[in-house]
């Protein structure tokens, strides 16, 4: 990705946060039919903190099972709630 296509996709990706925060999640809250949650994170050598909307897709079958059906290698990451 190119740096205007980059800088592109930052503005779309904090256009989105904002607009799901003022609402609450009613607007942006669903992305192609799936749920999405803000992921809240610091930046690693910056320090910074940031906030990425991530899609998710709540899994109720064993995670071996889900990797098994997948076509191809994607990256996971599984959260268990508390």
């Amino acid at each position: 990705m190119n740096r205007l296509g980059w800088r592109a996709w930052q503005q779309f990706t904090q256009a989105h946060v904002h607009l799901y925060r003022l609402s609450g999640g009613r607007l942006g809250g669903k992305f192609r039919g799936s749920p999405v949650l803000l992921l809240d994170h610091v930046g690693r050598k910056s320090g910074k903190r940031h906030t990425s909307p991530l899609i998710y897709v709540e899994v109720y079958a064993p995670y071996e099972d889900c990797q098994r059906k997948t076509e191809r290698d994607i990256p996971v990451i599984v959260l268990e709630r508390a």
